[in-house]
């Protein structure tokens, strides 16, 4: 005969465990602050009190009689395979069994494979959840145990969303995470992200506070109207509850809006910034062309008479070469030497003079004004 034991799993959501050697027989579902989500006799009640503690040092159970007279014994029956609460009975003088589990086919671990739901009165007992079919199922054989699949195949990327189950008894907790500082919307959140979370449910369910995500198939689940409790499975967008979807739906949507109003900002600032280059090279460009236009200005009008004494009447002999401007001559003005270059135009002739410090205009003779000033 296979040796049987019971106790405590230390998951990260710890719950009491039937094992028949090594192989998983039983167990009551993670603690949800009031009571184990699948085990009706761990529930308050009127004989006994029971306590379950959990932290990150130690994880324990105890219960007290409310009726200090009473006496109560558990047992692990290896012959019926079942853990059995026995009181004395005093007038008898004998055990009274009150209470026993598992307490139907149902409470055996895993009966319905992944995301099976078991239901006891229900013919079959294993029911896929809504939006789940069977995996196994060839015409009109289904194998009832090989458990459900989605019906339509998640992703992630595109906008899954999920859906509340009602009075369930809480899946296997071996692949799970919590944390006792999220509420509901933040443990949501959460796992809206997260492409590998499959389900996620509030951790206390009498503080309505804390978060507990699955991660992997959901297995052992079971309907239990009176003792079970919510339980937010990954869904597609069709199959899933409409506030999850559209929760989802606004989430990416803000996230796009946001990333479009930083692609409008920045090219608003390139285009700014091109715009305030161009202005300030054109100003650089007038600023200059401004300066020219002064400098030439500033020059002193010169008389004819004054150049034709100076060069000898443009001599011949003051002739210094000829360029794609006109002659160069050498000139004597209030008796220093210069350089005249005579650049004619139809109306005007300007006259450079060039130093023996550098090149510079000082002087220009315009035909027009000469003769306006005759």
């Amino acid at each position: 005969m296979p040796w049987r034991t019971y106790g405590i799993e230390p998951y990260n959501f710890p719950d009491f465990v039937m094992w028949e050697c090594a192989r998983k027989y039983y167990q009551t579902g993670p603690c949800n602050g009031i009571g184990m989500s699948g085990a009706l006799h761990l529930k308050p009640n009127p004989w006994y009190r029971f306590y379950f503690i959990s932290n990150e040092e130690e994880v324990y159970y105890i219960y007290h009689p409310i009726n200090k007279s009473v006496t109560t014994r558990l047992i692990l029956n290896q012959t019926s395979s079942r853990g059995e609460h026995y009181t004395w009975n005093e007038e008898a003088s004998t055990w009274t069994l009150y209470n026993q589990f598992p307490w139907d086919n149902c409470d055996n671990y895993g009966t319905c494979g992944a995301y099976g739901n078991c239901l006891n009165t229900a013919l079959p007992p294993c029911q896929c959840l809504k939006g789940f079919k069977f995996k196994s199922q060839e015409g009109s054989s289904v194998d009832w145990y090989q458990g459900c699949v989605c019906n339509k195949l998640l992703d992630c990327q595109q906008g899954d969303g999920f859906k509340n189950f009602g009075g369930l008894k809480l899946p296997d907790a071996a692949h799970s995470w919590v944390t006792k500082r999220m509420d509901h919307n933040e443990c949501r959140a959460k796992c809206l992200v997260n492409c590998s979370c499959m389900a996620y449910s509030t951790l206390d369910t009498k503080e309505a506070s804390g978060c507990a995500i699955w991660f992997g198939d959901l297995i052992d689940l079971k309907q239990v109207q009176s003792a079970g409790q919510d339980l937010y499975i990954q869904m597609s967008a069709a199959d899933s509850d409409h506030e999850e979807t559209k929760g989802k739906i606004e989430l990416k949507a803000g996230l796009i809006f946001a990333a479009f109003i930083l692609l409008v900002i920045g090219v608003l600032a390139i285009n700014y910034y091109i715009r305030r280059s161009r202005q300030s090279m054109e100003g650089r460009k007038n600023d200059w062309s401004n300066a020219r236009q002064n400098e030439n200005m500033e020059l002193p009008l010169l008389e004819l008479g004054v150049i034709s004494k100076a060069t000898n009447d443009f001599s011949s002999h003051n002739k210094l070469g000829e360029g794609g401007f006109g002659p160069v001559v050498f000139a004597l003005l209030n008796s220093h030497p210069f350089c005249i270059c005579s650049c004619t135009h139809e109306f005007t002739v300007i006259v450079i003079l060039h130093q023996k410090l550098g090149i510079g205009r000082i002087g220009f003779f315009h035909k027009g004004i000469n003769e306006m000033n005759q």
